[in-house]
């Protein structure tokens, strides 16, 4: 007897131990169990089934409660579907059964639970007990949603094709064809399903084919665009070109080609008689095919360069897009398919973009985004509302304006500076024209004091506070000639940071914040700067602010002119003599003997507005890089020049 219990108690624990196999098993796969008694009201869950359908602590687990988080498209079927499972089976019924159901669960949504029960059975047939177990299947279920609408996203692209699409196994046969290849061989789809690749292509076309399988399709994956016939249903042979393009398995063995295929038919036929007609003329007709085949070549790569990322958005969620929409957001495109668009915009442009979705707002607008990872960018978009396979969707361009506004606060801070340097040239110049004006009225009033005072010395009339008034007025007038010489520092020219600057590029810089300028008077700013232009020791934003000022005065001058043919050159070429050569050369009115007589004089404006700084300011800070400036008329021609000339080593 003591051993036959300790026999049972080493089978409990055993069995045991398998239970708490089977419950960690369970608990690992987020599994619930279940039991259920037709004669009873109420049904046994564990814990884990509780949580699969959201049941509170205190709520029961009923018929009624189950029926509550089933779907309520879904409610009606699954009753009955409780009320089919215990009746009496049929003769050979299953004991087992599947069975999958679309519940709403509290707190995060529609899910899809997956059970599979075991029912036993009374002697009358009747069920006395269902038990089994459910899990969750809600990824899997918005897997196979997804995979099925990209299949219908590509069998729609496939049908609305014009061209001609087949795919054949590597034997031949075919195993899809579009309704253009089917219109094309005048073969049903159920008709191609029963023939091979062979079937339809004249023997003589045999030997080309498989070259091309072996020598292009399968080396590289594609073959060159090529032409062939095929044998249609009525016997009709068809002129058609096509590129073939191999689908390999995942171990890289291959597994079909896909071909798109054009009827060249009516080609074919006007080349030929075109042929027959006029050779001369077929060169031309062929010179142009060649040139129609290049233009749409350029214009697929433009397309496929663009900058710019492009979005096609349903209801807010993101329905396709560019790889550039995905690399302007900082993600792959697979990620931001069916995600909502506003995620991707920063809190203080959200309302503002929001409510131009909702009114369908088509326009031009900026906007803060965001990309993956949280770092926010500034932001334009171009949308227009549009059909997306006959639904209405918003199409909008994006652009990431960082560099722009980058440019733009570079721009601005130049902008500064030649404001600030252009107060300080007024300055300068007010300053020498106070220096002028008073210096040497100042020097004879010292010099009459000094004569004043030597003859104070000799005289004995004079009392003590005469001589201590002269030399009161004496200091003054050292501390005035003091002020006199500061004045002077101030007024002359100084070559601000100078520093190794290639000079290239601050002409190429100038030409551009100017050419907006220059296309609105329909003006043609050009550049002819010499490969060879060394590096030279001058202040950028100085020598920026000479050639914006005579690029504003060319403008302003040939803006005077006929609409035809209005230009401007900025030239640049390395001299002799270790300097270099800038000009600024128009077509515009030229300079009046008035202007050439007064060209450098400061204050000096034949424009309304004009301060008369611009040159003057100009040729200060080409004297102080140790250089020279100089305008004249153009010989032989509308327009005038100016020249600069600059050193290139530092001037001492």
């Amino acid at each position: 007897f003591s051993a036959r219990i300790a026999d049972l108690e080493a089978k409990n624990a055993e069995l045991c131990e398998r239970n708490q196999h089977l419950e960690a098993a369970v608990d690992a796969a987020e599994i619930g169990t279940w039991l259920r008694e037709p004669s009873k009201a109420t049904f046994e869950w564990d814990s884990r089934m509780r949580t699969l359908f959201g049941l509170e602590e205190d709520e029961v687990a009923s018929r009624e409660a189950y029926l509550k988080r089933v779907h309520p498209d879904d409610r009606e079927a699954a009753a009955r579907e409780l009320e089919l499972i215990t009746a009496s089976p049929e003769p050979g019924g299953a004991e087992v059964f599947p069975q999958s159901v679309r519940i709403i669960h509290p707190e995060f949504g529609e899910r899809w639970i997956s059970s599979i029960g075991r029912i036993d059975r009374g002697e009358d047939g009747g069920a006395i007990r269902l038990i089994g177990v459910s899990f969750d299947i809600t990824e899997l279920k918005q897997g196979e949603d997804r995979l099925r609408r990209s299949e219908e996203k590509y069998r729609s692209l496939n049908q609305s094709m014009m061209d001609g699409f087949a795919v054949a196994d590597m034997g031949g046969r075919f195993t899809e064809t579009n309704r253009a290849f089917q219109e094309m061989v005048g073969y049903s789809k159920q008709e191609l399903d029963e023939l091979t690749y062979s079937d339809i292509t004249p023997d003589n076309w045999h030997a080309l084919e498989l070259e091309i399988l072996e020598t292009q399709v399968l080396p590289r994956g594609f073959s060159d665009l090529f032409e062939k016939e095929y044998i249609c249903k009525s016997g009709l042979r068809i002129a058609v070109e096509l590129r073939a393009y191999v689908i390999r398995k995942p171990n890289g063995q291959p597994e079909s080609v896909w071909t798109v295929v054009r009827e060249i038919t009516a080609r074919k036929k006007a080349e030929q008689s075109i042929r027959e007609w006029n050779e001369t003329l077929e060169k031309r007709v062929e010179l142009r095919t060649l040139e129609l085949q290049q233009s749409e070549s350029r214009f697929r790569q433009l397309a496929d360069a663009t900058f710019d990322g492009i979005s096609v958005v349903e209801n807010g969620i993101l329905l396709d897009g560019n790889a550039q929409v995905a690399k302007v957001l900082g993600c792959e495109l697979s990620e931001l398919l069916g995600q909502n668009v506003l995620d991707y915009v920063a809190p203080e442009s959200k309302d503002m973009v929001t409510n131009k979705m909702r009114s369908d707002w088509e326009g031009v607008y900026e906007f803060v985004g965001v990309r993956k990872g949280g770092h926010k960018f500034p932001g334009e978009a171009h949308a227009t509302i549009g059909t997306w396979y006959g639904r209405k969707a918003r199409f909008t361009a994006i652009r990431d304006l960082t560099k722009r506004k980058e440019r733009e606060k570079e721009l601005q801070q130049q902008r500064d500076k030649l404001n600030q340097m252009m107060r300080m040239a007024v300055i300068s110049e007010v300053s020498a024209g106070i220096v002028h004006q008073i210096s040497q009225p100042l020097t004879a009033m010292g010099v009459n004091l000094a004569v004043i005072s030597k003859r104070f010395e000799n005289c004995t009339l004079c009392d003590f506070n005469s001589n201590t008034l002269l030399s009161e007025i004496e200091a003054e007038v050292v501390r005035m000639r003091d002020v006199i010489r500061q004045l002077k520092d101030l007024a002359k020219p100084t070559k601000g940071n100078a520093d190794s600057v290639a000079i290239r590029d601050v002409l190429v810089d100038a030409v551009h914040d100017m050419r907006e300028q220059a296309s609105a008077q329909e003006i043609d700013l050009r550049e002819n700067l010499h490969e060879l232009l060394p590096d030279l020791q001058v202040d950028r934003v100085q020598m920026g602010q000479v050639m914006q000022n005579l690029l504003q005065n060319g403008i302003e001058a040939t803006a005077a002119q006929s609409r035809n043919g209005r230009s401007i050159t900025v030239a640049a070429r390395p001299l002799d003599g270790d300097s270099v050569e800038l000009t600024v050369s128009d077509n515009g009115v030229g300079l009046s003997p008035e202007v050439l007589t007064h060209l450098f004089l400061p204050f000096f404006s034949t424009k309304s507005d004009g301060m008369g700084i611009g040159l003057r300011l100009s040729q200060t800070i080409v004297h102080a890089h140790g250089g020279l400036i100089e305008g004249y008329n153009n010989v032989g021609g509308p327009g005038a020049t100016f020249r600069i000339v600059l050193p290139q080593t530092e001037s001492q």
